[in-house]
């Protein structure tokens, strides 16, 4: 009922006082019908009057924002289906894909280990050329870790490497709710630390590559701006993946970067895969890889020295065309 309605129906009352003056001169019992009537007509306005002002309270209450910055019709439950949106706190998302321009630095970097049967070989061939790597660690991709893939991890500090986050599981974030997403990274980063061991110290576990590249702006916020994580992506992507030598990988890498940095002058995030690193694959890239950039002034460096170089403030540590990209708008 609108309030024109109500004002109509109240208008339309007789009221009190002419209803008491007119029944003093009728005889008693017509008088008191007369007041019993009219004292229930005027609670059952009361009563509509009432329920008007609690629609409208909660009409206004209703669509105020919740926290979260969204109305609470339109905050879907962290449970609820295939990606759902995300709760992060609006603002820039922490997340890079180079070092920037201008700079002549190279990342290598190693996901889905450890591996048991690869990652001592990219360790063998980081020591024997002296370079450093980042190894993005999934460490349930096949199924429960083992005491060898742990031992593995307090190796990879001790050898002056950097450790970060790939997922406990290789999962696609995409499709997980934030309370999965939670304990997802909760479980690498507490396996992480406990395998650590003597090395700990070492450890900086704040950055996490999404498996598959798969990530949404939303997730991405909060990822990054609720669990304090800086997503970290790549420019690179040797493709190591589809099998080759390494003669077809170092091949792959020159087409790749003669394509994204024809100046030569930019920096690269080279995206490679543990597993592959073995007889029959890509084993004995890294040499290769390290002179040919040594050749074009370029200097190894780690993904958290990467991010730490480049410039938000002037090319946002975005390069422009290249996938994934860094999720940096909806």
């Amino acid at each position: 009922m609108t309030r024109a309605q109500t004002a109509s129906m109240y208008a339309s009352e007789p009221s009190m006082s002419a209803t008491y003056d007119s029944n003093v001169e009728q005889d008693s019992g017509k008088s008191g019908n007369g007041c019993l009537f009219n004292f229930c007509c005027f609670l059952l306005i009361l009563l509509l009057l009432a329920g008007i002002a609690a629609a409208i309270t909660m009409g206004v209450d209703g669509s105020k924002e919740q926290p979260g910055g969204r109305a609470a019709a339109d905050r879907p439950a962290a449970s609820s289906g295939a990606n759902p949106v995300s709760g992060g706190k609006e603002g820039s998302v922490k997340s890079f894909n180079w070092c920037g321009s201008n700079k002549k630095k190279a990342v290598l970097s190693f996901d889905d280990g450890p591996s048991v049967t690869a990652t001592p070989n990219v360790l063998a061939d980081l020591k024997k050329t002296g370079l450093v790597a980042t190894f993005f660690v999934s460490p349930a991709v096949d199924g429960p870790p083992d005491s060898a893939k742990c031992a593995l991890i307090e190796r990879i500090l001790e050898d002056g490497h950097s450790l970060q986050s790939h997922s406990w599981d290789h999962q696609d974030f995409a499709n997980l709710t934030d309370v999965q997403v939670v304990d997802n990274l909760s479980r690498n980063k507490e396996w992480v630390t406990k395998c650590a061991g003597s090395q700990v110290d070492k450890l900086d576990f704040n950055m996490f590559r999404p498996p598959y590249g798969s990530l949404d702006y939303a997730r991405a916020q909060y990822i990054s701006n609720e669990l304090g994580y800086t997503i970290a992506t790549w420019n690179l992507e040797t493709e190591d993946f589809r099998g080759g030598l390494k003669e077809d990988i170092v091949e792959r890498i020159k087409d790749k970067y003669a394509q994204l940095i024809p100046d030569k002058q930019g920096s690269v995030i080279i995206l490679m895969h543990d597993k592959t690193y073995v007889e029959g694959g890509s084993i004995g890239a890294i040499p290769m890889i390290q002179r040919y950039f040594d050749r074009l002034g370029y200097e190894f460096i780690t993904a958290g020295e990467c991010y730490n170089k480049c410039d938000q403030y002037v090319d946002f540590c975005k390069m422009d065309g290249v996938w994934p990209g860094v999720f940096e708008q909806p």
